[in-house]
Order: structure tokens, then C-alpha cells, then sequence
């Protein structure tokens, strides 16, 4: 690799981001990212958050613990419940937050759990093999930061030979945790960034939240 090559690909340490004008965007892209592991939602995969959204469903006003399911939505619920294994991981838990308070579930997720419990429903097994969820949820936290940093402070989003600048990426490949991305380097984090297909991805589960969000405003 050229001394040039390795100008256009080399990280910029965290240290001098954080001795530099640069530091505020840092903090931020740490704290949106620690904002999504928070929600608790995120880290299960792509299948769990499509589901959230797509479902509508919600932790309770009255208690955070308890995750309520849309009448509108159980019966899809059900039909994912009992096809994919991650809709049935999440089925469980939404389950068990009903049952925990003495909340009555829905007659369509009774069935299925009583059905469990006696061993006549059974948990679907994935058809194939699973990707890595982590990779689907570092790739998310990419872009999301990646627009967080576009739009507040006009960063663009990748550098290369004629932008040898300072852009997002180099923010972001320390504001990864490394459970999603040990090593991350810079060629990567550029790659899911131009990466049209993990771009359709991202935007398609950006609209549901957003959809979401909409839905609860009063």
C-alpha cells in the first residue's frame, strides 16, 4: 500500500478526536449509540426490532416492565410466533410481561403459551442458519449515527482519495462498542456506509420507527 493509500485508510485516534474540534461529535455518537443499546430492542437483531415496530407494540405508562401488544396486532403476532425463532423469543418475553402483573393475556397468545407449556405448540427452529444479529445492529448504529452527524454538523459521511477530510467514519469507528465490532476498521465502517443494499435495510426499519413514533403522538 502506498504512503497515500495509507493517508486515505489510516484511523484517526480517538485521543486527538478528543483534543480536537471534533470532540463534541464523538460524544454525541457514543451517547445516541449507548441511547439505542438502552432501549433495549435493538440489541435482539433485525427480526426482533421489525417485529416491535411493526406490531406496535409498547412498554406501559403504568409499568415500563410490561410490554402491551395492539388487539390489532396479536394475530400477527401469533403467525410469526410461530414461524420464526426470534418472533417466538420475543413472543415469550411479551408473554411474560403480561403473566408477571396478573395482566390477562389476549385469548390468541393464551392459546399458544398454554399450548407450550403442555408441549403441544413447539418453538420453530430457524430454516436455515442464522446470521450474526450483532452485525445487522452495528450496521444499524452506523448509518443511524452516520445521519445524525450528516445532518447536525454537515459531516459527510465517508472520505476517499478526493476527500481527504474529516467525515463521519472516522467518528464512528470509535463510537462502535466492541461487542459489535472488535477491530472495526475504517475501510469497513466505509463499506456498510456505501453499502446500497445495508442502506435499503437501514431505511426501511427507519421508516417503521418513524411510522411508530407518528402513531403515538396524541
Amino acid at each position: 500500500m502506498s504512503n497515500f493509500e495509507d493517508k486515505v485508510w489510516s484511523i484517526v485516534s480517538e485521543e486527538s478526536i478528543l483534543n480536537s474540534p471534533f470532540k463534541e461529535h464523538l460524544l454525541v455518537a457514543k451517547s445516541e449509540i449507548t441511547r439505542l443499546e438502552s432501549a433495549g430492542i435493538f440489541e435482539k437483531g433485525q427480526t426482533w426490532t421489525n417485529l416491535w415496530y411493526r406490531l406496535e407494540l409498547h412498554r406501559s405508562e403504568i409499568d415500563n416492565g410490561w410490554i402491551e401488544v395492539p388487539d390489532e396486532s396479536v394475530s400477527l403476532f401469533v403467525e410469526e410466533a410461530q414461524n420464526d425463532p426470534h418472533a417466538f423469543e420475543l413472543f415469550r418475553l411479551v408473554s411474560a410481561s403480561y403473566l408477571e402483573r396478573h395482566n390477562p393475556l389476549p385469548d390468541g397468545m393464551s392459546k399458544v403459551i398454554v399450548g407450550w407449556l403442555k408441549g403441544e405448540v413447539v418453538e420453530p427452529r430457524a430454516k436455515k442458519r442464522q446470521p450474526d444479529q450483532r452485525v445487522w445492529v452495528r450496521d444499524y448504529m452506523i448509518h443511524y449515527v452516520a445521519d445524525i452527524l450528516e445532518g447536525r454538523y454537515r459531516l459527510l459521511r465517508t472520505r476517499n482519495a478526493a476527500t481527504l477530510g474529516f467525515a463521519a467514519s472516522d467518528i464512528i469507528v470509535h463510537a462502535i462498542p466492541a461487542g459489535y465490532g472488535a477491530n472495526l476498521d475504517i475501510g469497513t465502517v466505509q463499506n456498510i456506509l456505501t453499502d446500497s443494499q445495508k442502506r435499503q435495510v437501514y431505511d426501511d426499519m427507519k421508516a417503521l420507527r418513524f411510522t411508530n413514533m407518528l402513531d403515538d403522538l396524541p
